[in-house]
């Protein structure tokens, strides 16, 4: 900014040599006179996000400096793994780049210099990476000097190994690599860089947020532990709430019983530290250092199985420590040695009395020997998220043990840590976990049985449900994430009336998720559940569907669920012969091949194979099938053959669903109709009935396949639209399903019923034609044909359809999309006409619900193209007025831009890394 003119620059934009043509991190030039107007705009452009929307490439978070860095420290590691034969152990990989970034940590903030580097033998040196321009055997003898030097100045655990074992195992390939790092090569192309990294402008949680990659570098292994490290962004977001009404931090207690490599506990520090500088603000720099060193012994805790973990926690500690000290200070006390403390320990006395005691390096389970009797005042972290998926690979649940007598589901460990941590409380404190969604979301038996057990025995007052963040947050999570406080209850006996209410907070991903790291948390995002209604659920035995309504739905479609759910389900007309008595219809999931062959499976017991029931020429169909869609005909199939000689699994007394007529449903909800036998495998649910009921059968087909059964099955589903649009049989029958003699008009509800079977049967007719047209045409005809036959059986009207119609055509295809996602519907700028049409329906609504009334409602929208801003204004005229119900739209003036950019402050409240937003409407 300068007399002339406002220029806008993106920090994200990587520099070039080639700059002749101006910088590229230019986005916007603005002449302060002629560009007035815009230049107002701007900041409103900011706050909303639109100008990252229209600007996304320059603001592209993946071309950050950190993820710069990451991905070049990354690429360091795999090459200085693989530079020898034997290749050095990972873990002293990590070591070794742990310490030279902290060496360039001090070289950038000054606090060795050139005469620290000639102690080391390096005259002429001024920074560390002046030591690789020389022979490697040289720059080699140089750097273990220099570690030397340091480990004798700064103690702590980061030079705790024998270095000079260390070093004897490095060879000119390692100094090469490191060389090539320090020079500011990007080492993944081998292009040369003219950008050097400063950590001393890199913030201290960038810089050990580095290290969470290398943790999670081992992907397979990082899904087997459950151990998804936690992003710097979802951090501070825990952070804000579990310190969200602790009055004093300094005389508190801190847990974090699965810390990773601490970016929890460098938050944490980061806070006391800034709250004893303030009480403190003339304190001595040898004051200081002893009180931020009381702050890590006493004040914080961590436990982690990974020694790697607790060795970068305890680097990440250390330049946090620093980062409060200034450079002479530091230099100061470095003088006096040993200024850093040690911070690591393990079980075991010896251990306890030598060493420090807040990084413990073992299991939460095996942790209560050495943790502090009294407890802690918070607890918080992001514990293994280890289920069912950990028998596969190797890790059992067994490998955390834990004296917790709770109800746990699907081996989850997450469940134990959760009542684990209460025990460690004390009194007044609480618990601030990231956890799985599926602690709330899960429908399994075992898994209600667990939420009773919890909200019996725990207060829980806040949720926050991040599963649409879900790619924002774990890049390579399988599962969404919440982030739960919760508190011990009051009375010792677990209280039978469950009357709280818990603030649930479902924010949804907007462009300054996206781009910025911002939660910004919309009216419609924040609800107050009771949990008086849950806990009666729960006691009931019933599946409470309250979480996962709350998180996409408003009240019109909690009124619309209710309704729907008041009809008859498909569970009353269909079942499982093996859960209580025969029903009309069956309904079962397909059979399992057997994965082993028949000799390895007969040696399990219980577990004999069954060989293939049917001859090779039998019809079959894949779940993956695109030809599943409304009607399956036997040309669509290929035969059975030799696929499957043995099976691992049949439907139990329901071999029927594999007979005509039938109903295929795929978990990904695609639905056909087949009047022939057709067999298939487990990933699709069959459900048939007599061949009197093909009509319902095919009226099941057309109901299953709307909107309105994807509108309900979105809304009441565990898994659609958290992780994976995938439905459960138990799931699948609690549609409503109302036979015509059940509906208020039976006669009019066969009719349609009829109606719907002959649209089938026409369209089934076509498709048999030799030259039929596209099949994709006729089925989407059909489908058009259908809707209005399914709206009218089920009395949806005008307003519900559009309730319906928006869900599955916008909200859908939005749900937790990933940051490469080159469109998301809910995202996209609304077009004139779809604004034209909201107006149309806002003033159709009003004007019927005031259609004895005098007045008429009339409205008009003006919007701000340049800030994303838009104004509905709504006038009440007399009836007798000759008015155009919707006005012409205009843009935007200076006096409104004004008046926008007045309002907008008081539209939100900034809150750490959440924004709440709030809508606005003037009388």
């Amino acid at each position: 900014m300068d007399a002339r003119e406002v220029q806008v620059h993106s920090g994200l934009v990587p520099p070039s040599p080639a700059e002749r043509e101006g910088l590229p991190s230019l986005v916007k030039k603005l002449d302060w006179v002629a560009d007035a107007l815009e230049i107002r705009q701007l900041a409103l452009a900011f706050e909303t996000g639109e100008i990252l929307r229209t600007n996304a490439k320059a603001f592209n978070p993946d071309l950050s400096v950190d993820r710069r860095l990451l991905d070049n420290l990354t690429t360091a590691r795999e090459l200085l793994h693989a530079a020898s034969s034997p290749p050095i152990e990972t873990r002293q990989v990590d070591a070794l780049l742990c310490r030279v970034v902290f060496a360039c940590y001090l070289f950038d903030r000054k606090v060795i210099d050139g005469e620290y580097l000639k102690r080391a033998g390096a005259r002429g040196a001024h920074h560390l990476r002046d030591l690789f321009r020389g022979s490697p055997e040289r720059s080699r003898q140089q750097l273990y000097a220099l570690f030397e030097l340091l480990q004798r100045d700064f103690n702590g655990d980061l030079f705790a190994a024998d270095l000079k074992a260390e070093a004897r195992d490095i060879e000119a390939a390692h100094i090469e690599v490191l060389g090539r790092l320090l020079s500011g090569e990007e080492l993944a192309t081998g292009q040369i860089s003219f950008l050097l990294y400063d950590f001393e402008v890199i913030p201290i949680e960038t810089i050990s947020a580095i290290y969470e990659k290398f943790l999670g570098a081992d992907g397979e292994k990082q899904r087997r532990e459950g151990a998804f490290y936690t992003p710097r962004f979802l951090a501070e977001v825990v952070l804000d709430l579990a310190t969200e009404g602790v009055e004093s931090l300094l005389d508190k207690r801190f847990l974090d019983p699965a810390c990773g490599s601490g970016i929890f506990l460098v938050a944490l520090f980061h806070r006391l530290a800034e709250t004893w500088r303030r009480q403190h603000p003339r304190a001595r720099y040898d004051t200081r250092a002893e009180a931020l060193t009381r702050i890590l012994r006493r004040n914080l805790f961590g436990i982690d199985s990974n020694p790697t973990a607790c060795r970068i926690a305890a680097f990440s500690l250390y330049l946090a420590l620093l980062d409060h000290l200034e450079p002479p200070d530091i230099r100061e006390l470095q003088r006096r040695g040993k200024l850093l403390p040690c911070l690591v320990f393990e079980l075991g006395e010896a251990a306890v009395r030598e060493a420090g005691k807040t990084i413990l390096n073992t299991r939460f389970g095996e942790a209560d020997p050495v943790l502090p009797k009294d407890g802690f005042d918070v607890i918080l972290g992001n514990p293994p998220w280890v289920s069912r998926g950990g028998e596969k690979t190797g890790r059992q649940e067994e490998d955390w043990p834990f004296d917790i007598d709770a109800p746990v589901a699907q081996k989850q460990v997450a469940h134990r840590f959760i009542f684990k941590a209460g025990r460690h409380l004390r009194p007044g404190g609480h618990v601030c976990f990231v956890l799985p969604s599926g602690v709330l979301l899960n429908h399994d038996s075992k898994a209600l049985d667990f939420q009773r057990s919890w909200l019996e025995f725990y207060d829980v007052d806040v949720i926050l449900n991040l599963a649409d963040l879900r790619f924002q947050l774990f890049e390579n999570a399988i599962r969404p994430a919440l982030v739960v406080r919760y508190y011990p209850r009051e009375t010792e006996a677990p209280a039978r009336s469950l009357a709280r209410e818990v603030d649930y907070v479902a924010p949804k991903t907007e462009w300054l998720t996206l781009r910025s790291n911002v939660l910004s948390v919309f009216p419609e995002d924040r609800i107050v559940i009771d949990l008086a209604q849950l806990g009666r659920q729960l006691e009931r035995g019933e599946i409470p569907t309250t979480w996962k309504e709350k998180m996409w739905g408003m009240p019109r479609d909690w009124r619309l669920l209710d309704r729907l759910s008041s009809f008859p389900s498909l569970g009353k007309i269909a079942g499982q012969p093996h859960k209580g008595r025969e029903k009309r219809w069956l309904i079962g999931q397909g059979f399992k091949p057997e994965k082993h062959g028949a000799s390895q499976s007969a040696t399990r017991p219980g577990r004999e194979p069954i060989a293939c029931p049917w001859p090779t020429e039998q019809p079959f169909i894949e779940g993956q099938s695109r030809e599943i869609s409304l009607l399956l005909l036997e040309i669509d199939c290929v035969h059975l053959g030799g696929r499957f000689p043995w099976l691992h699994r049949l439907p139990r007394k329901a071999a029927a669903i594999f007979n005509a007529p039938h109903v295929l449903v795929t978990q990904g909800m695609r639905v056909a109709f087949a009047d022939f036998d057709v067999v298939f495998r487990h990933a699709i649910q069959g459900i048939h009935g007599p061949k009197s009921d093909r009509d319902l059968l095919q009226f099941l087909t057309t109901f299953l396949d709307s909107a309105v059964a994807r509108y309900f099955l979105f809304h009441t589903t565990a898994n659609w639209g958290i992780e994976r649009a995938k439905v459960h049989l138990e799931e699948l029958l609690r549609v409503p399903f109302p036979l015509p003699d059940q509906t208020s008009e039976p006669e009019q509800a066969r009719s349609l019923v009829r109606e719907a079977a002959s649209c089938m049967k026409r369209a089934e007719a076509e498709l048999r034609q030799p030259l039929h047209e596209d099949r994709k045409e006729i089925i989407s005809r059909l489908r058009k044909k259908l809707l209005p036959i399914i709206y009218e059986y089920y009395d949806i009207d005008e307003l519900e359809q559009i309730l319906i119609e928006d869900t599955v055509n916008i909200l859908i295809p939005s749900a937790t999309p990933r940051p490469s996602a080159k469109r998301v519907p809910a995202l996209e700028p609304s077009k004139q006409e779809e604004r034209s049409q909201y107006l149309a329906t806002l003033c159709k609504m009003l004007n019927d619900w005031a259609n004895r009334g005098t007045y008429r409602f009339h409205a008009k929208s003006v919007v701000s193209g340049s800030t994303g801003l838009g104004v509905v204004q709504l006038d009440r005229a007399s009836s007798h007025q000759s008015l155009p119900e919707v006005g012409q739209e205009c843009r935007s003036g200076e006096d409104l831009e004004d008046v926008l950019a007045r309002i907008r402050p008081v539209l939100s409240e900034h809150g750490g890394s959440l924004e709440l937003t709030r809508n606005l409407k003037v009388f």
